[in-house]
């Protein structure tokens, strides 16, 4: 054991390391990395305590009891220091890196248990169709997925704070809920001195879900009885005759009705389906409603509704009012069987609990949606969310209606939402279509329509950013470059970037960042070169609304970090574009979907940022010694076979012909089977991957 400074292999490790906080001291004997500090953490940081004496906290949530029970620990001096929290666990722009080998990892670990996960439903739900026994076991492989992706980068992330603080390797644990769940998908591997895995109580989750969903069953029971008596009246019958509708969820607004740029309509302003056919629902916290938004629909003749009094804002009377509302005996059918699963988690082994406590949960949330869905005489939903589970597609089938969706980013490999559950989902192309299908997508019906974001621009932002970048060049710059980062932290990338604009006057940045990374670079300032680089005048940020194209050509190249989805949709229009992949990705198990890394060596892909610029800066010097750096055009069929710019309307003409079916008389099914027949007619065959 070390007391003495941290150990490193270089000065650069180190400064790696200190991406995360550190106590300044080394008087602790081992270090805990909490995934989720709460009360319930006591019972392993106190058997931490008894094994190794005091010891270092850093966790990465914390409940106000968790930070509680922090000081407490402090207090009693059982832990050196208030608990630190991680900033960072994903160490996308170092060395570090591991996100995509994990994701594929966690990912082929929870696949190989699907079969086994449908028995178990099977034997459970036996009358359940078998599409809908699908959708709750991809459900459960989903979610943990979710967990264990979180888990196994956090494992690493302490291996590497107990390098920083000098504790060897046999003293660090990881402190978390999933840590049977690591065990049973044999993702707990000791070997190659990787840190110790404890458990904390509520493993996996499997008391929170099924009393959440007995508990708010037996609320429902309560509310229809007390209706019942109350009013003795007839239950308000839901509106199921025709026209049907699509539902199309708030996420991106509206906006682009009037600037041509990717919103939630994209798909419908290129089709001839009516707008009082479509019903706009609020159902995010975070995207409330406005006077503006509602409007603009409502001219158009689409309906807005809130799905909850949460999610309407200032309008309550967008509220549903919800007819589907199960009758009294149906209520108490519900609650028999989630008290019965609820029994059967209770008293089973610790996968069978660890599954039963996710269909009961999910089952229910997918009842209750499916009852809206009824409500509003839904028989398409059109949905962006990607993640977690996957309630859409399964109250979609609950109600008989169909979910329709696509994909808004060109997968670098197989990951948490690769698996798709939609029943029928769009793809850019081949390439995204083969990691949908390895991924172990159920998806009934997959079509090819080419990638939908390119369709749409911002053009305020375009034409901005063109009058910028010919003011750079007025003064003196030869070349631009536009930097696209992820939703994820990379300091060290911008460091690199920015250090680079302050040494050569000839270079000119474009950022265009996705989420807060940038924001957290200028806060940081990064030791006073953020404001270097800002007083150059030879850098601009651009509108986060803006498409990754709209940089892109305006620029000479187009550097992305993480994931190579931005700089696909670049390259579909023509940019010269560089992935920077610090994790080697093409040297793991997600090779087969390296298609940049397929254009040869030093064209697309760079592993060092050194590397990089010394091409870019010899390029500008002699363009004929590597005429192909950043070109991207053998690959491009892959992303997408048209290039038309008519993905939208491709989408929104399958939605067209599935709407005539149903207006025909047939059933769901049978309607998209006539859609995706229209479909293969007009734009070929070899663009139907899978198909009823």
């Amino acid at each position: 054991m070390k007391n003495g400074s941290p150990t490193s292999d270089s000065a650069e490790e180190s400064k790696e390391f200190r991406r995360n906080p550190s106590p300044g001291s080394n008087n602790h004997k081992a270090l805990a990395v909490v995934q989720d500090l709460s009360w319930g953490s006591i019972f392993p940081l106190l058997a931490i305590y008894f094994k190794y004496g005091s010891f270092l906290i850093y966790y990465l949530r914390a409940s106000r009891g968790g930070l509680r029970l922090g000081s407490l620990l402090r207090f009693f001096k059982i832990t050196v220091g208030a608990p630190l929290k991680i900033n960072d666990f994903h160490y996308t722009d170092t060395s570090h890196v591991i996100y995509w080998n994990t994701q594929y990892k966690v990912a082929n670990a929870c696949c190989n248990q699907l079969d086994h996960i449908e028995s178990l439903i099977n034997k459970y739900l036996p009358k359940c169709k078998d599409y809908m026994k699908k959708i709750l076991a991809a459900n459960v492989s989903k979610a943990w997925q979710a967990w264990l992706l979180e888990a196994n980068l956090l494992r690493a992330t302490a291996k590497l704070l107990g390098k920083q603080e000098g504790v060897p390797a046999n003293c660090v644990i990881l402190v978390s809920r999933y840590a049977s769940l690591l065990k049973i998908l044999n993702l707990n591997s000791s070997v190659n001195n990787e840190v110790l895995v404890w458990s904390q109580p509520n493993q996996n989750k499997v008391l929170l879900f099924p009393l959440a969903a007995t508990g708010l069953s037996f609320l429902e029971v309560l509310q229809n009885f007390f209706n019942f008596n109350s009013s003795r009246s007839k239950a308000i019958p839901s509106n199921l005759s025709r026209p049907f509708k699509v539902g199309v969820t708030a996420a991106w607004g509206t906006e682009g009705m009037d600037k041509k740029q990717k919103d939630d309509l994209f798909w419908w302003r290129s089709s001839s389906v009516s707008g009082d056919r479509l019903i706009y629902m609020f159902e995010r916290e975070d995207i409330q409603p406005t006077r503006n938004q509602v409007n603009q629909v409502e001219e158009f003749g689409i309906q807005s509704v809130a799905l909850k009094p949460k999610f309407a804002g200032d309008f309550p009377d967008l509220l549903v009012k919800n007819n589907s509302n199960p009758s009294l005996l149906m209520s108490l059918r519900n609650f028999c069987f989630t008290l019965k699963l609820a029994g059967k988690t209770f008293i089973g082994d610790e996968f069978s609990s660890a599954v039963l406590s996710l269909v009961s949960w999910q089952y229910f949330l997918g009842k209750k949606l499916s009852e809206i869905y009824k409500t509003l005489n839904l028989k398409g939903v059109f949905h962006f969310d990607e993640a977690g589970m996957d309630i859409i597609s399964l109250a979609s089938v609950m109600s008989d209606s169909t979910r329709i969706g696509t994909h808004w980013a060109s997968q670098t490999g197989i990951n948490l939402t690769t698996c798709r559950s939609h029943q029928v989902y769009f793809l850019w192309g081949s390439h995204d279509a083969q990691i949908v299908l390895d991924a172990g997508s159920m998806s009934r019906t997959l079509l090819i329509a080419g990638c939908f974001i390119s369709d749409h621009s911002y053009i305020e932002v375009h034409k901005n950013t063109q009058e910028v970048v010919k003011e750079m060049r007025k003064r003196g710059v030869r070349y631009v470059l536009t930097l696209l980062d992820n939703s994820l932290p990379c300091p060290e990338f911008y460091r690199f970037f920015l250090q680079w604009l302050v040494e050569d006057p000839c270079l000119g940045l474009l950022i265009k960042s996705k989420g807060k990374s940038w924001k957290e670079v200028q806060n940081d300032g990064l030791n006073g070169l953020v404001e270097r680089a800002e007083n150059s005048n030879r850098i601009h940020e651009m509108n986060p609304l803006a498409s990754p194209a709209d940089a892109a050509m305006s620029s000479d190249f187009t550097v992305g970090i993480t994931s190579i989805s931005a700089l696909a949709v670049a390259a579909l229009q023509g940019a010269r574009v560089i992935f920077l992949d610090y994790e080697r990705v093409d040297q793991g198990p997600q090779k087969p979907y390296c298609i940049l890394h397929s254009l040869g060596s030093n064209r697309c892909v760079f592993y060092e940022p050194d590397l990089l610029r010394r091409a870019i800066t010899k390029n500008f010097k002699n363009p004929e010694a590597n005429p192909s750096l950043g070109d991207a055009t053998p690959i491009l069929d892959q992303l997408d076979p048209f290039r038309d710019g008519k993905a939208s309307q491709r989408i929104g003409e399958f939605v067209e012909w599935y709407l005539e079916g149903l207006d025909g008389g047939i059933n769901t099914d049978d309607a998209t089977r006539l859609a995706t027949d229209r479909y293969a007619n007009k734009w070929g065959q070899d663009k139907v991957v899978r198909s009823l």
